[in-house]
C-alpha cells in the first residue's frame, strides 16, 4: 500500500484546551491518510500484461494496430490483451469506467466515437495526430488513476518507458443504422500532451505515438483509423 492523499478528520476526544477567559474551546484536526488498496486477484489490476505483445502478438512488428477485433465490448479487448500475454482469460475489470488499469505501468484507455446523446465529444485533432479524452465524472486531479495517467503519458513523450509498458488507446464507432457499437480497434500508444483539470470531467489531449503506422494501415485492409478519419 502506499499513501497517496489525506483527508482531515475532527476527533473531539482528545486535544482539547478550553480558554477560560472566553470560553472557546479549540480542537485540533488529525490528518488522516487514504489507502490505496490491494488489488484483488483475478482482476486487471493485479495482472502484468506487456505493451509489445498486446499490439504485435507473437510478430514482430504492431499488426493490431489500426484494426478491430473480431468480437465487441471491452472484455474482447481484456481477453486479447490476456491471450497475447498468455495469461488466464475471464480477468475481471470494471466495466463502466474509461480507464482500464493493468499491474504496473500499463492502462487501457476506452473512447467512443459518434456516440448518440454522449455528454461530450472527443475529437481528433492536428490531422489525426492527436486526440482529445475525458475523465470519467468521479475523476479529480488527484484521483489514482488520473496521477497515474500523467505519469506514464510524459514519460511516454519523453520516450522513457520500456516497451513493455504505456497507455493504449481502444476506439469504437457507433453504427448509426444498427444503432449499436462496432468492436474495438487498437490506435496504439499515447503521449502526453496536455491537460486541463479545471475542466469537469478532466479534458486530456493526447499525443497517437504510433501515427506513421497508422497512416499505413489502408482501408482496404481494415484500418478503423482511416475510416474515423475520412468520416
Amino acid at each position: 500500500s502506499s499513501l497517496l492523499l489525506s483527508t482531515t478528520t475532527t476527533n473531539n476526544n482528545n486535544h482539547e484546551a478550553t480558554n477560560n477567559n472566553n470560553h472557546e474551546v479549540k480542537t485540533a484536526v488529525i490528518m488522516k491518510p487514504v489507502i490505496q488498496t490491494e488489488a484483488k486477484p483475478g482482476t486487471t489490476r493485479a495482472t502484468s500484461i506487456d505493451v509489445s505483445k498486446v499490439l504485435c502478438g507473437d510478430f514482430n512488428y504492431p499488426v493490431f494496430i489500426g484494426r478491430q477485433l473480431s468480437n465487441t465490448g471491452k472484455a474482447a479487448v481484456t481477453e486479447h490483451a490476456n491471450l497475447m500475454c498468455r495469461n488466464d482469460v475471464g480477468i475481471s475489470f470494471n466495466k463502466y469506467s474509461g480507464v482500464c488499469e493493468w499491474k504496473d505501468d500499463v492502462i487501457f484507455l476506452w473512447v467512443n466515437i459518434d456516440a448518440p446523446n454522449a455528454e461530450v465529444k472527443n475529437e481528433f485533432l492536428n490531422d489525426g495526430k492527436m486526440m482529445t479524452w475525458y475523465g470519467g465524472s468521479r475523476m479529480k486531479s488527484d484521483s489514482i488513476a488520473i496521477q497515474k495517467l500523467l505519469s506514464l503519458g510524459r514519460k511516454a513523450t519523453k520516450n522513457e518507458l520500456s516497451e513493455k509498458s504505456g497507455i493504449i488507446l481502444w476506439c469504437r464507432v457507433y453504427d448509426r443504422v444498427k444503432k449499436t457499437f462496432e468492436a474495438y480497434g487498437c490506435l496504439g500508444r499515447l503521449g502526453y500532451h496536455s491537460h486541463d483539470d479545471q475542466l469537469h470531467p478532466i479534458k486530456f489531449v493526447w499525443h497517437l505515438l504510433d501515427y506513421d503506422i497508422l497512416m499505413n494501415v489502408g482501408i482496404e485492409e481494415g484500418s478503423l483509423f482511416q475510416r474515423i478519419m475520412s468520416q
